[in-house]
């Protein structure tokens, strides 16, 4: 991969990511970080690259790119994979609070490792539902506090975000929505969850860490009020091509416009708890529908965006057609050419598809006709699959 523009070869290893300098693994790393530590492993949205991603640590954020998307994708599963073992190794309640220390530099210090210990932990099941493992699973101790419960010693209360059990003190039935059942049921409702957890659900608010396409996506058919936050997405990702091609305070004004969501602009898929509850409330849809309302003014009113616009080549009426109008368009998916809708449900094969496998087709019987071939050979070779076109 490539480091904020550099090369170095990486090794991971079931403790330590490290980069080295290229061709330099008998020398000692440049990096070293505790893959136990890894917070998150996520695609880069601030590059359009699709072989981008970054690994995030409590200190540091990585943003890497490796050679090609595959690969990108084998780096992000190996190092999720790999975090996830790590910890898996540890005590199996990372999340244990110290009693406060009299010394405040020393207090910081461990309550610094608290929040990184209690974000590792709760971070690796942010989408999975939690199960309750019964007491017996924790030596009947508070997840918190290390207090006994349970029994005589007082009474137990259930964490909904983690599945762990709590003591009075540490769980306050303080509610709060769970990631886990909204991404997989659609749970609307908030459920009762630790201070602990509500710290962390508190801390991850607003970060894009839920994809629903990986998820759920089945959720999309099953959620309305989602199914038209992902098409105004979309149709937002086709004018930011257009905006951020256009003058650099064009851009910029569509940038102010949106921040600090910019992932709204680019992954269409990634929410963060915050743009849920709004799909909830019903306020997600009319945020973007009046920044998509701004940025097709701009592209009707501007005389070089104006002029990107395709012509139906079923019809050809002459009708300048954009991406961004998905109610009356349509695109192949093979070549990404624009048609009205009407015309691409006729059935009728892509004009460009058809264009394309010509010339295919000519380059081929011209590498392949030799001088001696007879005509009739020749026309066999030239023959299309398109014929009613």
């Amino acid at each position: 991969p490539l480091c904020t523009q550099k090369a170095f070869h990486f090794v991971l290893s079931p403790s330590f990511l490290m980069a080295f300098r290229p061709g330099g693994l008998d020398e000692d790393p440049l990096l070293s970080y505790n893959i136990d530590m890894c917070l998150s492993v996520q695609t880069d949205v601030l590059d359009d690259c699709d072989s981008c991603f970054q690994v995030i640590f409590p200190q540091d954020v990585l943003r890497l790119r490796a050679e090609t998307r595959q690969r990108a994708q084998e780096w992000m599963e190996a190092l999720k994979c790999g975090a996830n073992a790590a910890r898996s190794l540890g005590p199996d309640l990372q999340v244990t609070l110290r009693n406060k220390a009299q010394d405040s530099s020393r207090g910081k210090e461990l309550r610094r490792i608290k929040r990184q210990s209690v974000t590792t932990s709760f971070l690796s099941i942010l989408t999975t539902l939690s199960l309750e493992r019964g007491l017996t699973a924790q030596s009947f101790k508070c997840a918190g506090c290390q207090r006994s419960i349970g029994l005589s010693s007082g009474k137990a209360k259930v964490c909904s975000y983690s599945g762990w059990y709590y003591c009075s003190t540490c769980h306050v039935d303080d509610t709060f929505l769970i990631p886990a059942r909204l991404v997989h049921n659609w749970d609307t409702l908030k459920h009762k969850v630790s201070k602990q957890a509500k710290e962390f659900l508190e801390y991850v608010y607003e970060e894009p860490l839920i994809d629903i396409q990986q998820e759920n996506p089945m959720l999309y058919r099953h959620v309305e009020a989602l199914a038209t936050v992902v098409r105004l997405r979309q149709q937002l990702k086709s004018l930011r091509a257009y905006l951020f091609s256009c003058r650099a305070a064009v851009a910029e004004d569509l940038r102010r416009r949106i921040f600090p969501r910019e992932y709204l602009l680019q992954q269409i898929h990634l929410y963060s708890l915050s743009d849920l509850q709004q799909v909830i409330e019903g306020k997600l849809s009319p945020f973007l529908g009046k920044v998509i309302k701004f940025a097709t003014s701009h592209v009707y009113s501007c005389s070089l965006c104006s002029q990107k616009g395709f012509i139906c080549e079923i019809c050809n009426n002459g009708e300048i057609l954009y991406p961004f109008e998905d109610i009356s368009t349509s695109r192949c998916e093979s070549c990404g050419a624009l048609f009205h809708s009407e015309c691409k449900v006729k059935s009728v094969p892509c004009p460009r598809c058809v264009r394309r496998e010509l010339q295919m087709k000519q380059k081929s019987f011209w590498q392949r006709l030799n001088m001696d071939d007879s005509l009739g050979e020749a026309c066999n070779v030239f023959e299309l699959s398109y014929q009613n076109t």
